[in-house]
């Protein structure tokens, strides 16, 4: 029976000695241990060792090999149990999926790449989590207190989509990512000690939108853009190495982009003015509203420039004055 010495040693040889459950996806260790896949990987984010002997382990939990003959044992003895395991994993992917994680670090915007040095054990399991869902997105939001935040953060933020991931043999991980588009928070909780918010993306940056802004006043902030474009390269040449000037931005020299959007977004995120005003520039709903704080924006740099012989430090307006922290 299974109360039997002999079914009590196999059990004990198809058991997770982390969660004592049956032998889920096992993958083996260099020093013989093995364990569940689900649980190695956390292992992995928050500590360095094996559980049991604390032999040293590195990298990512795609370097550990399957255990498939475990795998067949723990399926042939506890059937139901791994049956069981196997569906509540995914469920919990199927319930992931319903709640965004969110990286609460800084100001991201839609069409431009953000590089990213994780670190913190959550947000490493958060972005492994991301990364093996294949869903590959995770939201970035500023830390804010007050009317305009929630949970600590910013109610506004920007999805961005994992392109590269680079893991680092002591577990730290190199992102490299892109905004996708804008989101609001609806409601926010906590999954492992990072944030997961249920969101409502902004209709004028979902997929097939046609351009919402007028051609007239769309022409003007080029024009702007461009002026101020050749006056800050021509005053302030020191203040960034000469390879980093080929992006598309304001202190760029590759062309300033042909869509609307990304225009909008490339040039907001090059100007030299403060958090705030960009703040405010990044969760304007209306598209025309935005392009008229860009306009105004843009006109006040290239007044300071005029001004300012030397153009150097940051410009202020009274929006500086309204928003100093993104905030009211």
């Amino acid at each position: 029976g299974n109360s039997s010495p002999d079914a009590t040693a196999l059990r004990e040889l198809v058991e997770c000695p982390v969660c004592c459950s049956a032998l889920r996806e096992p993958a083996s260790l260099a020093c013989g241990h093995c364990f569940c896949r689900p649980c190695l990987a956390r292992q992995l984010d928050f500590e360095r060792g094996c559980p049991l002997c604390r032999e040293p382990l590195a990298g990512f939990i795609d370097q550990y090999a399957p255990a498939v003959s475990l795998a067949v044992a723990a399926a042939r003895l506890c059937p139901d149990e791994v049956a069981q395991g196997l569906e509540q994993a995914k469920q919990e992917r199927e319930d992931a999926m319903q709640w965004l994680p969110i990286f609460v670090c800084m100001m991201a915007l839609p069409t431009r790449p953000c590089s990213l040095h994780v670190f913190e054990p959550r947000y490493r399991l958060m972005m492994r989590r991301a990364i093996t869902s294949g869903h590959r997105r995770f939201g970035m939001c500023l830390p804010m207190e007050g009317s305009e935040s929630q949970s600590g953060f910013a109610k506004i933020g920007t999805v961005l989509f994992i392109r590269e991931i680079r893991m680092l043999p002591d577990g730290r991980s190199l992102i490299d990512s892109i905004g996708e588009r804008r989101f609001r928070v609806i409601e926010a909780s906590e999954r492992d000690g990072y944030k997961v918010a249920r969101v409502e993306y902004f209709t004028a940056d979902s997929d097939g939108a046609e351009c919402p802004f007028a051609p007239e006043q769309l022409a003007r902030c080029r024009s702007l853009a461009t002026e101020a474009r050749q006056a800050l390269r021509q005053r302030i040449p020191l203040l960034m190495p000469e390879e980093d000037t080929d992006g598309d931005g304001l202190m760029g020299s590759a062309p300033l982009p042909a869509d609307g959007w990304n225009f909008v977004w490339s040039v907001t995120d090059s100007l030299p003015v403060s958090m705030g005003i960009k703040y405010r520039m990044m969760i304007a709903e209306d598209p025309m509203e935005q392009l008229g704080i860009l306009e105004e924006v843009l006109r006040l740099v290239l007044q300071r420039l005029r001004e300012d012989s030397t153009g150097q430090g940051e410009i202020s307006s009274r929006h500086d004055e309204e928003d100093d922290d993104g905030e009211e």
